[in-house]
């Protein structure tokens, strides 16, 4: 017994000693990941030489920036780098600023998880009589007196000065300011907030020309880091967690100019979009609300379902969208719409998706069903038919897909026209869960490649969106009378 405790009193001291061991700041962000790690089901790879390079960045001045491809750790990145100030100098203050209010709490959530697995800094979130601790989504504060808050873009800045301050992700794709006021408004208010001798990182990939990674790019206070995913030679940058395989896949998945925006930095040429932005914004409207319309006789509701391709898809999503038209304005008003994973496997999967269509269609009464019916679709197809009575109508998706006028090109003349409206209230755009966001950005992000197809792979919301429009196609199919001409 006595043995035990002292063995114990001794694994504490050492770790005491350990904790008291100066670390430079990449050894203390891997440290902090290891011990992540160990309890997610992947292997943990080891920061590469690139990380480096952000480190050496990071220590040269008061301003500086990552810019670099997705997946390549720069939001975890920073999250440690703020983990090793809070919990290295006490009454650290911080500000961890993203696009949005729900960006910058999930990020602050993130930073919590890796706080409390690692066993350097768990104890910093644990209470005592003199010891304060808060683990609010937006906000978190170490028993030593060190804290952060989380905001976003554009909203006012409230509280005392700070010594850092992380700019995380303040680009969406479809965005809510323009990048000039984006930029302005970390001048003037952002910038403001920083104490002397504070820090301020900027990580991101580079979105649109002329946004903030550019402005930063072209200062000279900043020093900046641009890493796409490849090298100048053709080569992964992070060959250990990204290699030539996974990046040709990744290309191959989103298509090559998707990729260049994505994983090279080459932001997308405005004229090879589908559905330029100014078309698409035009159709968003703020005042309107997700829900049931006024049904008159002149409405007609439309539900359009892409499925995962397969039962057992750990990577395709299943998509639900429902859309009213309006037969005599031709107008559609977007009622519904969810891009996500069915959680279910077997006959499980058939099982729930039959389910769900079967709840909205009791929600939305529409007047068919489109759903694409390749492969394990049909399954579905058949099944919703069958048992729920449901006025289901499969379509097999081919090369018409690309065609300009019953393929999802099409959808550009009717946004080009405002035939469509998208609830874009303040709750939905910026809310984190899936809906009308997922939609829009897969709408802005529809690009031209070769031969004036459609390049990569369609987003499994844009697919239930055109699922609606055939169904409205078929409906003015119809409706139309046709008569012949006999020429003499």
């Amino acid at each position: 017994m006595n043995n035990a405790k002292y063995i114990s009193q001794a694994i504490a001291g050492a770790m005491e000693i350990m904790k008291d061991q100066p670390l430079t700041l990449n050894e203390f962000i891997d440290e902090v990941m290891r011990d992540y790690m160990d309890h997610e089901p992947g292997t943990y790879v080891p920061l590469g030489e690139m990380h480096n390079q952000w480190e050496e960045n990071f220590n040269k001045g008061e301003f500086s920036s990552i810019i670099c491809a997705r997946g390549h750790l720069k939001t975890t990145w920073g999250l440690c780098v703020l983990a090793y100030y809070m919990h290295k100098q006490p009454n650290f203050r911080a500000l961890y600023i993203s696009a949005t209010l729900e960006q910058a709490w999930d990020k602050l959530e993130q930073f919590e998880e890796l706080c409390k697995r690692s066993w350097r800094l768990s104890n910093y979130l644990e209470k005592g009589d003199d010891r304060k601790v808060t683990i609010r989504k937006g906000a978190k504060r170490f028993n030593n007196g060190s804290r952060v808050h989380g905001a976003s873009i554009g909203k006012a800045l409230e509280g005392p000065h700070v010594h850092m301050i992380i700019l995380d992700d303040v680009l969406q794709e479809f965005p809510n300011l323009t990048d000039e006021k984006v930029i302005h408004y970390v001048q003037r208010v952002v910038m403001p907030m920083r104490l002397p001798d504070s820090k301020m990182l900027l990580v991101g990939t580079q979105k649109r020309v002329g946004d903030i990674t550019d402005w930063v790019s072209e200062s000279s206070e900043w020093n900046v880091v641009r890493h796409p995913a490849l090298l100048e030679d053709g080569t992964p940058r992070w060959p250990e967690y990204w290699n030539q395989e996974r990046l040709d896949k990744e290309k191959e998945t989103m298509g090559s100019r998707a990729f260049e925006s994505e994983y090279m930095l080459n932001p997308l040429d405005p004229e090879s979009a589908v559905i330029p932005y100014e078309v698409l914004q035009r159709c968003l409207d703020e005042n309107l609300d997700m829900g049931l319309p006024d049904y008159t006789d002149d409405i007609s509701v439309m539900m359009g379902v892409d499925l995962a391709v397969g039962m057992n898809s750990q990577n395709d999503e299943t998509s639900y969208c429902i859309v009213a038209y309006n037969k005599r304005t031709e107008h559609r008003r977007l009622l519904y719409s969810w891009t996500g994973k069915v959680m279910a496997q077997g006959s499980g999967w058939l099982e729930t998706q039959v389910l769900k269509i079967r709840e909205l269609a009791k929600r939305f009464n529409p007047e068919t069903i489109m759903i694409e019916s390749n492969g394990y679709q049909r399954l579905v197809v058949h099944s919703a038919s069958d048992l729920a009575g449901l006025p289901v109508e499969g379509h097999n998706t081919g090369r018409e897909k690309h065609s300009h006028d019953v393929g999802i090109p099409g959808l550009a003349l009717e946004f080009e026209k405002e035939r469509y409206q998208i609830p874009w209230q303040k709750e939905i755009r910026e809310a984190s869960k899936p809906g009308p966001r997922k939609l829009t950005d897969g709408l802005s992000r529809l690009v031209y490649g070769k031969n004036g197809r459609l390049e990569g792979h369609t987003p499994d919301a844009v697919m239930a969106l055109w699922m609606c429009e055939l169904a409205i196609k078929n409906l003015n199919k119809k409706g139309l009378s046709f008569a012949s001409w006999d020429y003499v």
